[in-house]
């Protein structure tokens, strides 16, 4: 990013994550899940060690080992990072000091390289070749029925207006805009890590348990990069979402059945600010605006 270089360790356990209201919401969902309390805040790291370490779930083949290492970096240390500059941003923004707010602008491009990557290349709609939160927007919309003519995310449009948006805040010290801008961003984000959860619970519900397909690894990232923002509201739904998309070999894959997935993000997802249109439907299985949500139990 410019001359800084940045190592994915580096941004999966910098202290400066804190500025990040939502970052709260990660270490008391991952609090429950590390050995020590002290580990919640670097969750990310700790998922990747625990997935190096080959005497921890010794029956993960070295596919599906790969996939949970690439999707967290991908998905949970990257995205945190975004918003990490985004709110940096709007720090910088509120400050006296005249440098800093002139920083403000450089912190909110940063937030955008994070997003959207340099393999997107500068034509509109970008490429196949992406790894970031953009590319994978443009992935799922095909399922969710939610791409624009030309095979971008329809979302994808309105991420880059709000980083344009961001952008001018930035350079007009417009802060107030600013921090909604970066709301409206950081609730978008959330719909591609919904839909790949949900597309993977389709996918793993025909899976047996002990097998070794990298969508079980795929799903239990999705679905962990997005359950903290669900168990801050609906604590139910979370648990629900958590049993059938952990990866685990000892119980059948989605073992509720995608449509149990499904009811626990209807529940959850008004509460969480996400606009349900945004998450569209699945052809066969429908989508999560008007699911009626039935018991968890």
């Amino acid at each position: 990013l410019g001359e800084q270089v940045f190592s994915l360790k580096d941004l999966a356990t910098t202290s400066t994550r804190q500025i990040v209201p939502s970052y709260e919401y990660f270490k008391n969902y991952f609090g429950a899940e590390v050995d020590e309390i002290e580990e919640a805040g670097d969750y990310a790291h700790h998922i990747i060690t625990r997935t190096l370490d080959t005497d921890q779930w010794p029956l993960a083949s070295p596919e599906q080992r790969t996939e949970i290492v690439v999707k967290t970096a991908q998905y949970m240390v990257v995205y945190m990072a975004a918003l990490e500059a985004m709110y940096e941003a709007i720090d910088d923004c509120k400050s006296n000091d005249s440098q800093r707010k002139a920083n403000a602008a450089n912190q909110w491009d940063k937030a955008a390289a994070l997003l959207i990557g340099s393999l997107e290349g500068t034509e509109s709609g970008g490429t196949k070749t992406g790894l970031m939160m953009y590319s994978l927007a443009n992935k799922r919309c095909k399922q969710f029925n939610r791409c624009e003519s030309d095979g971008t995310a329809q979302l994808n449009n309105q991420l880059v207006e709000l980083l344009y948006s961001g952008r001018g805040e930035t350079m007009g010290a417009n802060c107030d805009a600013l921090t909604k801008t970066t709301r409206e961003i950081e609730v978008l984000l959330q719909v591609p890590l919904i839909q790949g959860t949900l597309r993977y619970a389709i996918a793993n519900e025909k899976l047996m348990f002990f097998d070794k397909s990298k969508d079980l690894a795929e799903g239990y990232i999705f679905s962990h990069a997005v359950l903290p923002y669900v168990a801050e509201v609906d604590g139910q739904s979370a648990q629900v979402i958590k049993r059938n998309m952990d990866f685990q070999f000892d119980t059948e894959p989605v073992i509720d059945g995608t449509r149990k997935v499904l009811s626990a993000f209807a529940t959850a997802i008004p509460r969480m600010g996400v606009d349900c249109e945004e998450v569209g439907s699945v052809d066969g299985i429908g989508g999560v605006c008007g699911t009626s949500a039935s018991s968890h139990s």
